[in-house]
């Protein structure tokens, strides 16, 4: 179950990052690697929101799993992984920095134009 619950986990992840991306049309492609797999794009438009997005969409959903799935022992591994990305939202990790600083463009633009 372990095996099965990391490989999960990332694919969800991942996954996620990818429709999300997709969803914003930045044409995502996977990439796999022997530490796991990800997620890369280009955003020629510069779009803070579809960052922001991109970047905290499989973070949030990963640790709403986490919080749903229940608390056996069968579950255990993968309900610590899905809340393990909490750190996915701070600076720590590729996923934190875009989403900091997405969040700090659009907190400029909109103070910017008062």
């Amino acid at each position: 179950m372990s095996v099965f619950s990391v490989v999960f986990a990332l694919l969800l992840h991942e996954g996620t990052h990818y429709l999300t991306a997709r969803a914003f049309g930045l044409n995502p492609k996977i990439r796999m690697k022997w530490t796991g797999a990800e997620v890369s794009y280009v955003n020629k438009t510069e779009n803070n929101l579809a960052n922001l997005a991109v970047s905290a969409s499989a973070p949030l959903l990963m640790i709403g799993v986490g919080l749903c799935v229940p608390a056996s022992f069968e579950w255990l591994v993968f309900k610590i992984i899905c809340l393990i990305n909490l750190l996915n939202l701070t600076p720590l990790t590729n996923d934190g920095e875009v989403f900091l600083l997405s969040l700090r463009n659009l907190w400029r633009m909109k103070h910017a134009k008062k």
